[in-house]
């Protein structure tokens, strides 16, 4: 591996950098609470610092960059006390406002006490926020060395403005030193984090996936469809209840392993026909059900049923003995744009749809809007 190679893997935590983005969005509201607590914290500090200044020594200049700090700071703390509202929904424009400012706000105040706020002496304060801040949000590292080398020049300039050559000196060897630090601390902080956060993930994904199948279990179905219909963007949706026909058939004349065959074949064909408004789950056994959304117009589910029903017709699956078996199955699909109706309302009458198919002939399916009783 050459250093190219290396430093690639380092800035993007070994993964590539669409899985890395992806997993830095998933983290982005535990770094906005963060910004929450650390800004009202340093807010309160802040003001009681300007206090004691004024009080004791009367540096009017220092204590006015302080105050002002002190007030952006619990702008930002309001700011993303509304974020934290929103739990898991916060954007990644959002979270980038809320950590951008936080850091900007306290690099800036920081770099002018430590450079024309404080005379001749060592920037203490600056150096310690190279170490600080760094490993106090876990991001990506290339996101941290790009703040480190803005922060680092602005910092070295104002030193160089402010300082006598040897203090400044001093503070170009100590900041590097101490953002070099910061950075490999945050870099090993974020990788133990983000581990823990692909662990977590695969085993969301272990109990909300049907094994057999790999479709979604009847736990997660519907909690996906329970979060769509709370987050109000849906107008109107369909409930569709599938179940193939004669499945027993398969099990009991082919055996098990072919059974669980036609399941999968089934589930292909369905998994790639599925369009982004569209989630399929397995119910039990070889039930499964469909919730479909915002639907331009009814025409469009019936188009596309009767053309799943196609797609089935073309793509038989091949049995043990060498016959090609189309599956067959019966559906019944319910509609409506009332969504004052509860969703598991139309599961049950599009279940009933559903055994009036099979009780007339099987391999057809039926369309009605949602009635309530």
């Amino acid at each position: 591996m050459d250093n190219k190679e290396r430093l690639r893997k380092w800035l993007w935590l070994g993964l590539d950098e669409t899985t890395a983005k992806k997993y830095q969005r998933k983290i982005s509201a535990e770094n906005v609470r963060i910004v929450r607590n650390e800004s009202v914290a340093i807010a309160g500090i802040g003001a009681l610092y300007t206090i004691c200044m004024l009080a004791l020594s009367r540096v009017y200049g220092k204590s006015v960059i302080c105050i002002i700090g002190a007030i952006l700071m619990f702008c930002i703390f309001l700011y993303t006390q509304n974020l934290v509202k929103k739990q898991d929904e916060i954007s990644k424009k959002e979270a980038r406002i809320s950590i951008s400012s936080f850091m900007i706000c306290a690099y800036v105040v920081s770099i002018y006490v430590g450079t024309f706020g404080s005379g001749n002496e060592l920037a203490v304060t600056i150096v310690s926020l190279f170490v600080f801040l760094p490993t106090n949000f876990d991001l990506l590292p290339i996101y941290n060395l790009y703040v480190t080398i803005i922060a680092l020049a602005v910092f070295f300039v104002s030193s160089y403005i402010s300082k006598t050559p040897d203090k400044f000196a001093y503070d170009v060897m100590d900041g590097i030193l101490a953002a070099v630090i910061g950075n490999f601390a945050a870099f090993e902080r974020a990788k133990i984090k983000w581990e823990s956060v692909k662990v977590h993930e695969q085993l969301e994904e272990e109990r909300d996936v049907d094994m057999l199948t790999g479709i979604w279990n009847r736990r997660a179905f519907e909690r996906e469809v329970d979060y769509l219909i709370n987050s109000g963007t849906i107008k109107n949706m369909v409930v569709i209840m599938v179940d193939l026909d004669k499945f027993k058939r398969i099990n009991d004349g082919y055996g098990h392993e072919t059974g669980d065959a036609y399941l999968k074949h089934f589930c292909n064909l369905i998994s790639e026909y599925t369009e982004k408004n569209t989630i399929v789950g397995r119910r039990s056994g070889d039930e499964f059900f469909i919730f479909s959304y915002n639907f331009r117009e009814l025409s469009q589910v019936e188009h596309n049923v009767a053309a799943f029903y196609e797609k089935l017709a073309k793509n038989p699956i091949l049995l043990p003995d060498g016959t090609e078996k189309v599956i067959g199955v019966s559906s019944g699909v319910v509609w409506t744009v009332d969504m004052n109706h509860d969703w598991r309302e139309i599961l049950c009458a599009a279940d009933e749809s559903l055994y009036y198919v099979k009780e007339h002939g099987r391999n057809s399916y039926t369309i009605q809007e949602y009635i309530p009783k």
